[in-house]
């Protein structure tokens, strides 16, 4: 009789084991531990994990993506989601709409044509990354959202380009904001931001506007030129340190 090694018995088991764990991801996996498939709008997304958008779509009416739980990767691998162009009230037409929750991470996603393209809403500790947010209302919003990451995003040809409302302690970084129409970086009622080497150019009325009382922000080595209004118009209680801009308020 011929004998059989303990080694290759390992190796097959090695490799029924890998196929059934293929297998499982490609049906999405469990959540929480493997990558989620995206494969039909809209989408709710309840529990911590990975998820990946696997398809592209235009056309969606309402908001595409809602996200109500913590500790959540969603990476849109380059896909695109487009609205109905209706433009309505934001939590009921958002590309993405993160609510109530913490550590929650949106990248490489093209999002269009809705209220708002990424909407952060009473959010925390989120990382919005390498995302396109164009011809939107909003391109991206915090509201009543802290200590957010929003870096190196291009957010063109919005009503606003990037809005921080009421929030306190976010970071918006090497953003690219033009071609807006009322304002590239728009902050209203909020204290305690830092807009760092943003490029905030060609909006139709404000590059960088501050509003309602919004104070003790940091503006540091942004490049805003050629805004029609204004490329600066803040209150006096904010923080100005090495931008480039012509036209200040």
């Amino acid at each position: 009789m011929t004998k059989i090694g303990y080694k290759p018995l390992i190796a097959l088991a090695l490799a029924v084991f890998v196929s059934m764990s293929i297998a499982c991801a490609a049906a999405g996996g469990e959540k929480g531990t493997n990558t989620n498939y995206i494969n039909s709008l809209p989408y709710a997304i309840n529990d911590s994990g990975k998820y990946l958008l696997n398809i592209s779509q235009s056309g969606i009416i309402g908001t595409a993506i809602t996200i109500n739980a913590d500790d959540v990767i969603l990476d849109g691998n380059g896909n695109y989601l487009e609205g109905d162009n209706s433009y309505w009230w934001w939590a009921d037409d958002s590309g993405v709409h993160v609510y109530d929750c913490s550590k929650v991470t949106i990248k490489d996603m093209q999002i269009s044509k809705f209220g708002s393209g990424i909407w952060i809403d009473n959010a925390t500790e989120c990382k919005i990354l390498k995302n396109n947010a164009s011809d939107n209302m909003d391109g991206i919003m915090a509201w009543y959202s802290d200590n957010n990451n929003i870096e190196d995003n291009l957010v063109c040809n919005n009503t606003w380009g990037i809005s921080v409302d009421l929030s306190t302690g976010n970071k918006v970084v090497n953003n690219i904001v033009n071609y807006n129409y009322q304002a590239g970086l728009d902050i209203q009622g909020s204290n305690c931001n830092r807009f760092i080497t943003n490029e905030v150019s060609y909006n139709t009325n404000f590059g960088i506007w501050g509003i309602m009382g919004s104070t003790n922000n940091s503006i540091i080595a942004n490049t805003a030129l050629n805004n029609s209004l204004y490329d600066i118009s803040l209150d006096s209680e904010n923080i100005l340190k090495g931008n480039k801009y012509v036209s200040i308020e």
